[in-house]
């Protein structure tokens, strides 16, 4: 018997394997890299937010930076919102706002799952398949979402629209053209790109018909 019979027994199957990544990772480079184009691009709008947080606070930048520095977006953002109300901020300024930081709520969303979730490119779908199966507390609640090339492409551009528009709140763009401040007006008001599949409804379960109430008997009968 070979010394190497492990390795001779699953040879065959090796290769099959092998072969068929082969197949699949020609197939998945364009996701993956758009996936990567994706999170780069958040990283940009969520800089943009802790600008936005320490521009609305008031104090210098390095204060600002004691304060802010490692927040995570869901805690920053509603203080964003209400410092914005307590100093009294034009309504258009308050509007603009929260219209960015909701879709980037939203988005964010989708971007834990990606990068906290296991990731396979499924080529029978020609999508990214994104579960919590092994992580899940129980397998009947693990959760299953598919995104698709144009997905992410959807969200890389709204996350690159929101940096810009608030790295412009932070900092007004001076000198612009007519052309470009056309352009850049027009880009503004454009609907959002990226708008996530609502779940499948579920399932009720029938209800039970209420059980017969027993009449007690009269106290005074006996």
């Amino acid at each position: 018997m070979s010394k190497n019979w492990l390795a001779d027994a699953f040879a065959p199957e090796l290769a099959k394997n092998l072969a068929l990544f082969g197949q699949v990772a020609s197939q998945d480079e364009p996701y993956f890299a758009m996936f990567g184009r994706f999170i780069a691009s958040f990283a940009g709008a969520e800089s943009a937010v802790h600008m936005l947080a320490r521009k609305q606070s008031g104090l210098s930048d390095q204060v600002a930076r004691v304060i802010f520095g490692g927040m995570r977006l869901p805690d920053l953002t509603p203080r964003i919102r209400q410092m914005l109300r307590i100093t009294r901020a034009d309504n258009a300024v308050y509007t603009a706002v929260d219209k960015y930081l909701t879709q980037l709520d939203l988005i964010g969303e989708q971007r834990h799952k990606l990068v906290h979730r296991n990731v396979d490119f499924d080529p029978a779908l020609g999508k990214l398949a994104v579960s919590n199966q092994f992580t899940a507390k129980f397998l009947d609640i693990a959760e299953f979402d598919h995104f698709s090339i144009n997905d992410l492409d959807a969200m890389r551009e709204d996350a690159t629209r929101i940096f810009v528009a608030l790295v412009e709140i932070v900092s007004p763009f001076d000198g612009k053209s007519a052309e470009d401040l056309a352009h850049w007006t027009e880009w503004k008001a454009r609907p959002w790109r990226y708008k996530p599949v609502p779940p499948p409804p579920q399932k009720k379960s029938p209800q039970k018909a209420p059980k017969a109430q027993r009449r007690r008997p009269d106290a005074s009968q006996g």
